[in-house]
């Protein structure tokens, strides 16, 4: 007899002897009962870790004690309970348990207690998630990393290998894509999807090798002076001694890019052919110049910084010409990446805070920006909102600027004061963001006040 059973059943006797003490000082003879029905036990639903029972009402029951064993014999948990159900959790995964059941009928009752009921069930196996299929795209030193989604992955998980073996921090998302600005070299990317449920589990990883050939360092302004004519053009450094001239003879999308050799003499990689004297480079849709090969230099003198090339047509030597003070430590591949974002301020219609006084603070939402040219960025997340804000980077300014746009589904984002004016945010020296004075207009009111928001890169 179990355990349970004989502890019932000891105190059933020894509450009758008092009982029948009180009137002829405890009697020798026992209670005749009538034995109660055997409970038809059924199994629920079963999950890697619980189980559920249940069995049919038994006819002058008072109560029920079970007990559930693994596969050794082992007692798992038992108790006395009035219902016809129980549930467990904790257990492990594919494992076969037994419950018993029998049923008590009330002390003193004619009725005595059922044959025990025995039922085996099983819990069920882990099932392993898909592993990701991530495809990378590499612009500069901006890696966007895109999946699929897995199915029943609630989130992912990826870092990444330098060449050195240091592994990144560990990254979370939900999103389905993400952006990472990287140091030109070789890394491993390791990523893995995972589920709230506990039924799924991650055991496959996947992996796949980055390289980044060139990530911007600086840019300048600076002037390049052809023949007689001179104008404003941008020089962009990638390290590696690549650079590139942006829209050179002011023409959009005809870029000059070049790689200078130690002895400062360039080969140009944006020269779409090339013979024993002369580069082919384009100056826009028509035009054509010629550089000689072997006669152009690099040239520093004092705090100005001159590139030059001796050009066919115009029979002398071409500059672009820029100081070190108007390059910029900043650039749109260092913005890229995950930010955690504080916020304080006012709200008083969009996410409804709870306060009293619509105040709201928080510092828990992350927020990404990722790369839409060398002058764009989109941030993903802004204010706990799913639209993108897009706005334009000033590196020498240090700024972003986000004209006005929508926020939130109904509203604008836009200056607090202004809704025809766009919100500038500044870059401190450290990489953080400030967006202050903020607003979120809607029928010719803004209904945040007083935000401010700064972005701290993670």
């Amino acid at each position: 007899m179990n355990r349970i059973m004989q502890y019932f059943k000891q105190l059933v006797l020894i509450a009758g002897c008092c009982l029948v003490g009180l009137f002829t000082a405890c009697e020798e003879d026992e209670l005749v009962t009538t034995p109660l029905d055997t409970p038809s036990i059924s199994a629920g639903a079963a999950t890697v870790s619980t189980l559920t029972f249940s069995w049919d009402k038994v006819a002058n029951v008072s109560q029920y004690a079970y007990e559930l064993k693994d596969p050794e014999g082992e007692l798992v948990k038992g108790d006395v309970i009035t219902t016809n159900t129980v549930s467990f959790n904790g257990l492990k995964a594919k494992t076969t348990y037994t419950l018993d059941v029998w049923a008590y009928g009330a002390m003193n009752s004619t009725y005595g207690t059922s044959p025990v009921a025995s039922l085996t069930a099983s819990t069920t196996d882990y099932i392993g998630l898909e592993k990701p299929n991530p495809i990378v795209e590499v612009s500069g030193g901006t890696v966007t990393i895109t999946w699929d989604p897995v199915p029943h992955a609630d989130y992912y998980i990826y870092y990444y290998t330098n060449e050195q073996g240091e592994e990144s921090e560990l990254f979370k998302t939900s999103d389905t894509s993400v952006s990472l600005g990287l140091e030109s070299g070789t890394y491993e990317l390791c990523m893995s999807a995972h589920s709230n449920d506990v039924n799924y589990v991650t055991n496959q990883e996947a992996k796949l090798s980055i390289t980044v050939t060139k990530r911007e360092q600086y840019r300048a302004q600076g002037t390049f002076t052809y023949g007689e004519n001179s104008w404003e053009s941008t020089i962009v450094s990638y390290g590696n001694g690549e650079y590139s001239i942006l829209n050179w003879h002011g023409t959009e999308g005809y870029d000059m890019d070049f790689t200078l050799a130690e002895d400062g003499t360039a080969e140009f990689s944006s020269a779409y052919e090339s013979d024993d004297w002369y580069f082919y480079i384009p100056m826009d849709a028509d035009y054509v110049a010629y550089p000689y090969k072997g006669y152009s230099s690099w040239e520093k003198e004092g705090d100005n910084m001159t590139f030059y090339f001796y050009e066919y047509y115009v029979g002398d030597y071409c500059s672009f010409t820029w100081t070190e003070s108007q390059q910029s430590a900043l650039t749109v591949d260092q913005l890229v990446g995950s930010y955690k974002e504080v916020a304080s301020g006012y709200d008083y219609n969009i996410w409804g805070w709870g306060t009293t006084d619509y105040s709201f603070a928080y510092d828990d939402n992350t927020v990404t920006i990722s790369k839409v040219d060398e002058t764009t960025v989109k941030l993903l997340g802004f204010y706990w909102c799913s639209e993108e804000l897009v706005g334009t980077v000033d590196v020498m300014a240090r700024t972003i600027t986000f004209q006005p746009q929508t926020l939130g589904t109904y509203y604008t984002f836009a200056q607090e004061t202004d809704e025809q004016a766009p919100v500038v945010a500044t870059i401190a020296e450290d990489g953080t963001i400030q967006i202050k004075g903020w607003g979120a207009w809607y029928g010719g009111y803004t209904y945040i006040e007083g935000a401010q928001t700064q972005l701290s890169k993670q």
